[in-house]
């Protein structure tokens, strides 16, 4: 597929932009020609996903106003995952940019065998092109950081001299912060955003130990994850609610769909402990009660694959107040996968139909959930680890009403101001961010630790790379 485009803007932007940058062109999918290099410039773009591309690059804004960094545009942004990284954690950081540099030089080697496969997956296509492009930026950036240490070693000597003394100085500290930034981006390169992160999901609460105050802490969580989802311009569809005589939830389940939530709640999974005087207790007695929270990325299509022949698919009259398609017709759906034994029921919305779809996308959710673990049993086996017992000590979060405090038991993590985190939506994003780049330092010393090359790194080889193979 091509297109033609000669707006001054979206060439302008192109020519200015995106050209220069060699390591951006070399991951796009697709090829350009620029046919004329004045106010009326034109860009021939050709390849999968070219039109899509420059309707992106048409919407970039005017000039003086800030467009960015270039990365934006060939869809690999990192400047939301730049993050502190502990000084203990730097040098082993670089050793470890080291040993994973020379892939670099080996998917370029690969890369005329991969990308002339016709019959290589579009996915797989754009995967190659991902590592390819991460990799590039490693050996840039380390390449950069050698550089600032050489400078340092040349200031060094020029200290002794009382002429430059005050200027090698005033350089050296630029050279460590340059250093100090560029191991930061280095371990954005390193550790990116999966493309998961963009994905819908399927948020489930329910209530544990704790009787009726379990469940009003489910719900006191279920709304605080809708109120941050709408905050960010993201989709928050209910489908299902099951209330508690005290009016809190014993189960509820929601589809979640918007840029980035899913990388920001991703890490809530698990079982959360409050410990509060509740407003029924008259007695001034402090509570601890449990509530599970379970994060499901909704898959695509390829993801996983479900047979007809496996799904029992039943109907009966939905609940809930008024309405004549409620309580009379039979709308509510209860799809059970009949291997794993997952029954998904919905009874929100008032037509047959669109429950079985919203039930169909929560149990493929589900199944996805087991799939990737590659076997079905220890994949339900996970699952019921997270909604199953609900027992204390199988906390991952505890909320300290009376220390006004939120404590993530995984990374160590105390964070002041539980009302704030729980009831407005900003503090509630600047928490999730606190835990994501807790749960990728954590990761990265992992990875650190094992030496292990990432998957996205090493899965492109490939069959035949011999000389020796005709």
């Amino acid at each position: 597929m091509s297109c033609l485009t000669s707006s001054s803007r979206c060439c302008a932007s192109f020519l200015k932009i995106v050209k220069p940058n060699h390591r951006v062109l070399s991951s796009l999918p697709f090829r350009f020609l620029c046919l004329r290099r004045s106010s009326s410039s034109a860009v021939k773009f050709s390849g999968i996903g070219a039109r899509k591309w420059l309707n992106t690059l048409q919407s970039i804004p005017p000039p003086g106003q800030a467009i960015g960094s270039v990365r934006h545009y060939s869809g690999y942004d990192t400047s939301d995952d730049l993050i502190e990284i502990p000084d203990d954690l730097r040098e082993d950081l670089i050793e470890y940019a080291r040993k994973i540099a020379p892939q670099h030089a080996s998917l370029v080697e690969w890369s005329e065998t991969v990308l002339s496969q016709e019959s290589l997956p579009v996915r797989q296509r754009r995967e190659f092109n991902r590592a390819l492009h991460f990799l590039g930026e490693v050996v840039d950036l380390l390449e950069k950081y050698d550089q600032a240490h050489a400078h340092i070693v040349e200031l060094t000597e020029m200290l002794t001299e009382p002429d430059l003394a005050a200027i090698a100085r005033k350089e050296i500290v630029e050279c460590k912060n340059a250093i100090h930034e560029t191991t930061n981006e280095l371990a954005a390169q390193l550790f990116p955003r999966e493309e998961i992160e963009d994905r819908g999901c399927v948020l489930e609460v329910r209530s544990g130990i704790g009787g009726g105050e379990a469940t009003l802490f489910a719900q006191e969580l279920f709304t605080m994850y809708e109120n941050f989802v709408k905050s960010k311009g993201g989709s928050f569809q209910i489908t299902s609610l099951s209330y508690s005589s005290e009016g809190g939830y014993k189960e509820a389940t929601a589809l979640i769909a918007g840029r980035d939530i899913f990388g920001a709640i991703r890490f809530e999974s698990g079982v959360h402990r409050v410990q509060r005087v509740p407003k029924t207790e008259t007695s001034g007695r402090r509570h601890t009660s449990t509530a599970a929270v379970c994060i499901l990325p909704e898959p695509t299509e390829v993801d996983v694959a479900v047979e007809q022949r496996d799904l029992r698919v039943e109907t009966f009259k939905a609940s809930g107040a008024g309405g004549q398609h409620v309580n009379t017709t039979e709308s509510g759906v209860r799809i059970t996968h009949i291997p794993t034994g997952i029954a998904i029921r919905s009874e929100v919305s008032r037509t047959q139909k669109a429950n079985r779809e919203l039930a169909m996308k929560l149990l493929l959710a589900k199944m996805y959930d087991i799939e990737s673990t590659k076997v079905a049993k220890d994949g339900l086996d996970q699952r019921k680890s997270i909604i199953g017992k609900l027992d204390y000590s199988e906390k991952v979060r505890t909320f300290y009403f009376i220390g006004d405090q939120v404590m993530d038991h995984r990374f160590d993590l105390k964070v002041p101001g539980l009302g704030s985190i729980m009831n407005n939506a900003a503090e509630t994003g600047a928490f999730f961010n606190k835990v994501k780049a807790a749960a990728k330092v954590k990761g990265m010393r992992n990875a650190v630790a094992g030496g292990a090359v990432p998957d996205y790194i090493t899965s492109f080889k490939p069959k035949n790379t011999s000389k020796d193979d005709t």
